[in-house]
């Protein structure tokens, strides 16, 4: 009951505020099962099947395991398959840089394909881009740009520390001369 309610409010949650929505979810789940449930629960309990979609969607996504199976799996998927914390939009590391899954844009309007892996093939210029020489050189350009700016922080700091000492060794003079 309370995954229908969901993907029936389902467009809502893309607004900023939940906490009205999950109120309208709990009086709807309290007038239906003459229970009284607050809308703390109903979020509880949705953050909670929505753990364990991850969980069961993860260890099926794995090689070498047998299929996990759960009752609301097939209704979790119907509103989770294209929320961007199961199948991010694009990921980004130092290992292989940004790799964007799962988008095609078409003219201006942009849809979301349902992929079983959450990639989507690669065009000749990203080929190209994500070629091994292209990654290298990039890579190596990062590295000396990140490389420079760390020297000229270094160096800013050596001039601030000579500009301290000389300073001291001013005021050290002066304080002897007086004395």
């Amino acid at each position: 009951m309370l995954i229908a309610l969901c993907k029936k409010f389902n467009d809502q949650f893309e607004t900023g505020v939940k906490k009205h929505i999950w109120k309208k979810i709990s009086s709807e789940l309290t007038k239906n099962c003459q229970r009284m449930y607050t809308y703390q629960q109903c979020d509880t309990k949705f953050k909670v099947l929505k753990n364990m979609y991850k969980s069961v969607r993860k260890y099926n996504s794995q090689s070498g395991n047998n299929k996990k199976s759960w009752e609301y799996y097939g209704l979790m998927d119907d509103i989770m398959f294209n929320k961007p914390e199961i199948c991010p939009v694009a990921t980004c590391s130092s290992a292989r840089g940004l790799i964007t899954n799962g988008l095609q844009e078409q003219d201006t309007n942009i849809e979301v394909s349902r992929p079983s892996a959450c990639s989507t093939p690669l065009s000749a210029r990203e080929l190209d881009e994500n070629s091994t020489t292209t990654n290298v050189m990039r890579k190596r350009k990062h590295y000396e740009n990140a490389t420079e700016r760390r020297h000229q922080e270094k160096m800013s700091r050596q001039d601030r520390y000579l500009s301290l000492l000389e300073r001291i060794t001013v005021a050290v003079e002066r304080s002897s001369t007086t004395s």
